[in-house]
């Protein structure tokens, strides 16, 4: 997976926990705003750290082929 598609789907996933914790907890929306900033930009940036962690860990495995 390439690291920008990583990237896309950690922010994906951590806006989307932080609309769940939002809605459960029933806070401000200012407070509810930055926590899903802060979640999104943070599981951005674990889906490129991994996504980087992978290419140096297996450098011959070519998965963007569709060969299998």
């Amino acid at each position: 997976m390439p690291t920008r598609h990583a990237a896309a789907c950690g922010g994906v996933a951590g806006l989307l926990l932080g609309v769940f914790i939002a809605l459960l907890t029933d806070m401000q929306v200012a407070d509810a705003a930055y926590r899903l900033l802060i979640l999104a930009m943070s599981g951005a940036w674990m889906g490129a750290i991994l996504a980087m962690l992978n290419d140096l860990l297996m450098p011959g495995n070519d998965t963007d082929s569709g060969s299998q």
